[in-house]
């Protein structure tokens, strides 16, 4: 067994999904975010499996961690939103109505006593130390719980620094997706879910520009803009460096 604290270890009861569900799936689950100030925001349900496996939507959630995702309540905000839109199929502009507030809780047991028994939960501390019954949750970590029984403590990689995928490498591997027309439709976006998990695009920058910008050839001058200023998504360098400058 390795002892690298990045690398997961979940229990049998994550992997299998087995306790309380009489040896079913736990096909639900929820995310939970607690801010610089100990605030917690509480997603709904999310109907879909949310075990931390491959073979499940919940190692989206862990693997979106690790390589740097939910360092704000905005990036939280922007993952949900997007995260509930894919798997249940429903229109989401903002977290209104999918999460609740929970009053700050520095012993994380009695958080654990108001989940339900059959989901899985994702608890990603932003804010200060917290006591749960395997020792201390530091900041920047997250706790992944099933039912109300916590399972494995995730972390950070810790050379997260630069882009793990660098742009002449980028720029071929879209151009590759462009002019491929035998590629099956599924590998295809396969490889744009690990491009976004591995360029840390939480807001789903390369789906849109691929499926939406028609690798850029729709795009216009002045289409899309933030607080900074003008994006611009013309082409696949252009599209890395804004990946860059907002993700690393």
């Amino acid at each position: 067994m390795s002892n690298d604290k990045n690398e997961l270890m979940f229990y049998p009861l994550v992997i299998t999904g087995l306790g309380m569900t009489g040896g079913f799936f736990m096909k639900k689950g929820r995310l939970i975010y607690a801010d610089e100030d100990g605030t917690c925001y509480v997603t709904r349900r999310i109907e879909c499996d949310m075990r931390p496996v491959r073979s499940g939507c919940g190692m989206h959630i862990v693997n979106s961690f690790r390589y740097g995702g939910f360092r704000s309540l905005y990036e939280f905000d922007c993952f949900v939103v997007r995260f509930i839109q894919k798997q249940e199929k429903e229109k989401a502009e903002d977290l209104s109505g999918l999460t609740a507030i929970w009053p700050e809780c520095e012993d994380l047991t009695e958080l654990f006593a108001r989940l339900n028994t059959e989901e899985y939960c994702y608890f990603i501390n932003e804010g200060g130390q917290k006591q749960w019954p395997g020792g201390t949750l530091h900041p920047d970590s997250m706790l992944v719980i099933c039912g109300q029984e916590p399972a494995e403590v995730v972390y950070r990689r810790t050379d997260v620094s630069e882009p793990p995928v660098g742009e002449t490498e980028f720029v071929n591997i879209l151009e590759t997706l462009r002019i491929e027309e035998k590629l099956p439709v599924l590998a295809k976006d396969h490889i744009i879910y690990l491009l976004e998990l591995l360029m840390r695009d939480q807001g789903g920058e390369i789906s849109y520009f691929v499926h939406d910008l028609d690798f850029g050839r729709n795009y216009e001058p002045g289409l899309l803009s933030d607080e900074l200023g003008k994006i611009d998504l013309s082409c696949s360098q252009s599209l890395y460096q804004e990946l860059v400058q907002t993700g690393f």
